[in-house]
């Protein structure tokens, strides 16, 4: 599935904790890119943001990190380590690779698909400039594994 059919799909099924939310974007964009589906780490976890915020302090406190000085980049670099290295600027983005932006919410995993990033929505996907993504991964740079 690339950057365009990821959009069209899901473009208007809107946002909900742990059915469709920036975990479970971020989840099928690193599936579309590798193959690889980390969706089972995330299922059935959490079911509010008290739940998210939960579920991301005890995975910070697994790894030995004070939950209050690391961020959901940690989570994401955690399980992106061996595939793309840490993140990068957002600069070097490219459609189709995992972005971070800090939104209302919170920070918040998105997908770049060139000058926007595309983030879960109460209505489906919202379009944001990408000069407002913190960092990236450069997903597209990763062979699919079989």
């Amino acid at each position: 599935m690339n950057v365009f059919q990821i959009i069209e799909q899901h473009r208007r099924t809107p946002f909900q904790w742990n059915t469709f939310d920036c975990c479970t974007l971020a989840s099928i964009i690193i599936e579309a890119a590798t193959g690889q589906d980390f969706r089972p780490r995330f299922k059935d976890r959490y079911k509010t943001q008290r739940g998210a915020a939960r579920f991301m302090n005890r995975w910070h406190r697994d790894r030995g990190r004070n939950s209050k000085q690391s961020d959901l980049a940690d989570i994401v670099n955690d399980l992106l380590a061996e595939l793309t290295g840490p993140h990068c600027n957002r600069k070097r983005c490219a459609p189709g690779d995992l972005v971070l932006a800090d939104l209302e919410n919170g920070p918040t995993l998105g997908l770049c698909a060139g000058t926007h990033a595309y983030f879960p929505g109460p209505d489906g996907l919202t379009a944001v400039p990408m000069n407002r993504a913190r960092c990236g991964w450069r997903l597209t740079t990763c062979r699919k594994q079989p």
